[in-house]
This record gives C-alpha cells, structure tokens and sequence, in this order.
C-alpha cells in the first residue's frame, strides 16, 4: 500500500483533526457508500480478532473502504504489531486512517509507513467553547472539549453553570419547548451527579449529546 492509502493523524487539536477526516471521507465515499464501506474502530476496546477481521473485509459496490481507527496511542501490543505487519503488505482496497493525540514508540513503528499529518492544539478550551460547539451540533467536537476540561480539572459545577448561562442565551434562536428541555436536562444531569446515580463524566456526557440533539 502507497503512503497515501495509510494516513497518520498526530495531535491534540481535535477540531482540526475532525474537519481532515470529512474532507477525507467526502473525497473517499460517497455518502450512500459509507454504511457498508466505512468503519470507525477505537483503540482503548479493541481486541486482535476484531482488528483482524477488519483487515479482511472487502467493500461493497465500490473500490474501496475505509477503516478508522482512534487512539492508537492506546493500542494493546498484540494489536499494534498486528497493524504494523499489515500497512507492511496490506490490501489494495483498503484505506487507513490511524488517529492518536501525541506520537510514542509504538507510532514511530507505524510512521514510515503512512502519511502522517499533524494537528497541533492553538489554545486551551473553556466552557464556552463547549457550548459553541453545542450550540453548533458538532457533537464529537463538544465531547472531545468536555473530555479536555475534565483532564484539566475543571468542576462540573462549573461547567453547568456555564452551559446554564450560555443555554438562557439560545432563547432567540429556540422555540419555548426546546429551551425549556434543555433547563429539565440540565436539571436531571445536576442531581445524577449530586446523587452519585452516574459518574460524572457519563453525565456529562450524555447531557452533551442530549443538548447536541436539542439544538
């Protein structure tokens, strides 16, 4: 497989990274292809049978397909030298998208064989960035923003209160049902934090994708 069959997102700017990767599926897939011909894989629940059977797949009603696979920085190492045997001599009708937020040992193996691309962070994100990226249904780029407040160690009570004072501001541009079942989830994601019903990031989360889906 040529290098541009294999390419190697490297960074922590997510946004960036979200935007090559549909460009790249666009330019790949036409949209009534990707049902069968795209798969999206993460390295932190991936076992060797799954990576291989992927491998051995083969597109339908089209040339290629796509297969994803995020966080490989993450990847056990039976799956990894299973991944570097593979780009070694891979299949022609296959593309690879390998994804990870900073490179080591294990990416450097995977490098010379794929067109690396690298997505560097430009800033610190807040709250506010969390609920632009709401406000603007992008809901892998919220979660990712969610993900790098909580590694920073930002209180949830903080970033409520902010999506709260940020959701009083949509009333503009939402009717009064929308707004005011955005405030009930907001509400509900408070007291399954408070009661300890959920973990605090699975609350979160789920109030990010609810709030997604609202606007």
């Amino acid at each position: 497989m040529s290098k541009t069959n294999v390419y190697l997102f490297i960074g922590e700017n997510e946004s960036a990274k979200l935007t090559k990767l549909k460009n790249l599926k666009k330019e790949l897939l036409s949209a009534h292809l990707q049902e069968f011909n795209l798969e999206e894989l993460y390295a932190k629940k991936l076992d060797l049978k799954t990576l291989e059977e992927s491998f051995l797949r083969l597109p339908v009603n089209t040339e290629k397909r796509l297969l994803i696979i995020r966080g490989i920085d993450n990847l056990s190492k039976d799956c990894n030298q299973k991944l570097v045997s593979f780009i070694k001599k891979p299949h022609p009708h296959l593309v690879i998208i390998l994804e990870a937020n900073a490179s080591n040992a294990q990416i450097n193996k995977i490098a010379p064989y794929a067109q690396a691309m690298h997505f560097r962070k430009s800033k610190a994100y807040d709250v506010f960035d969390l609920g632009r990226a709401i406000q603007g249904k992008n809901q892998a780029f919220a979660l990712y923003i969610l993900s790098d407040l909580l590694l920073r160690g930002v209180k949830p009570y903080m970033l409520l209160g902010g999506l709260i004072w940020q959701w009083e501001r949509m009333q503009k541009s939402l009717s009064e049902p929308e707004i005011n079942r955005g405030f009930e989830i907001l509400l509900e994601t408070d007291l399954n934090i408070k009661s300890g019903r959920l973990k605090i990031s699975t609350a979160l989360e789920l109030l990010v994708v609810k709030l997604s889906l609202l606007v």
